[in-house]
């Protein structure tokens, strides 16, 4: 009589084990980067201060977090449209599309500072109903205020 020998596991019997505890694992990290783009889905904010200047109400430059992964608003005289990555509390924007009417005054030196701040986003943080969007390169962070919840 043949002594039993103990036998491999099968390929799927590992599979088995190891793709649910695989699945929670990837659906953790996932619920983390999205989250907080999520919380951002759907409010709208009005930019108060660039470069510790405070801004007029109007012309007012905004910043509407449309999905997860798109932004819009108004430069405050155009209206612009592009992609957002948030991941935690890291947030870069990409390539800007805007409408191109001619901007007179206040709108047009406003406009083309606030789009290129845009560019150099780093990091955000929300507290209460103010939006901070720390920037590279620059010491006083983008402040906005919530104007749609």
């Amino acid at each position: 009589m043949q002594a039993p020998t103990l036998s491999r596991p099968r390929t799927w019997q590992i599979l088995a084990w190891c793709l649910p505890a695989l699945a929670l694992s990837l659906g953790a990290c996932a619920g983390s980067v999205g989250t907080a783009a999520a919380g951002l889905v759907g409010t709208e904010w009005r930019l108060v201060e660039m470069d510790g200047e405070t801004l007029p109400e109007r012309p007012a430059a905004t910043l509407a977090f449309v999905e997860a992964d798109r932004v819009a608003g108004s430069g405050s005289c155009n209206r612009y449209f592009g992609s957002v990555t948030v991941s935690g509390q890291r947030i870069g924007f990409g390539q800007m599309g805007s409408t191109k009417m001619a901007c007179i005054g206040p709108h047009a030196e406003l406009e083309p500072r606030y789009l290129s701040a845009l560019q150099q986003a780093s990091r955000f943080e929300i507290s209460d109903s103010v939006l901070l969007i720390h920037l590279q390169d620059r010491q006083q962070p983008l402040r906005f205020v919530r104007t749609q919840p």
